[in-house]
């Protein structure tokens, strides 16, 4: 489905638990971001989970979005001027979807204030660890973790957990 202008005046408008005004469009079946522009910069939190978007790009310019929920997607690239266009993220999740490098998320550290990420369930989360017949058995990739740390000083949550000053200190080796 095409994000057009009538969906996004269509879409629900709520309040989300932080008190962030929020703009739902969860579970339409989005394949692109467009004409986001017709919002005028509105909303603080934007839902765009189970849809079917496969590049995070689009976004005209936001100074006002700082919560970007894209769970549950095909996301597999974030464009390389994302953050110009919506530089005061702060929080990103991109729980289940199809991230299988880290080179792609590479323009994350151009985020100045991005303070949580999420990357559960995605391909480069996990490390294929053995099986058996039809099992495979795969755990998180801890050097996931250390990577955002590098690239991203104001981190401060990864998939929900905290980012400890250990953690930092280890960074600064």
């Amino acid at each position: 489905m095409r994000c057009t202008k009538d969906l996004l005046k269509a879409a629900k408008e709520t309040l989300n638990p932080c008190g962030s005004r929020m703009l739902n469009l969860r579970g339409y079946r989005i394949e692109v971001i467009e004409n986001l522009g017709v919002l005028n910069d509105a909303y603080e939190c934007i839902d765009f989970s189970e849809n079917e978007l496969v590049t995070l790009d689009g976004f005209p310019p936001m100074q006002n979005l700082k919560h970007l929920i894209v769970a549950q997607n095909r996301v597999c690239r974030i464009s390389e001027d994302l953050h110009e266009s919506i530089p005061n993220l702060v929080s990103l999740v991109l729980a289940g979807n199809l991230m299988t490098d880290v080179k792609y998320l590479e323009p994350l550290k151009h985020f100045k204030h991005l303070q949580r990420i999420s990357l559960v369930d995605n391909p480069v989360d996990t490390v294929v660890v053995g099986g058996f017949g039809s099992i495979v058995l795969t755990l998180r990739d801890p050097q996931l973790r250390k990577y955002l740390i590098g690239i991203l000083p104001s981190i401060r949550f990864i998939d929900f957990t905290k980012v400890t000053q250990s953690e930092r200190a280890k960074q600064d080796d």
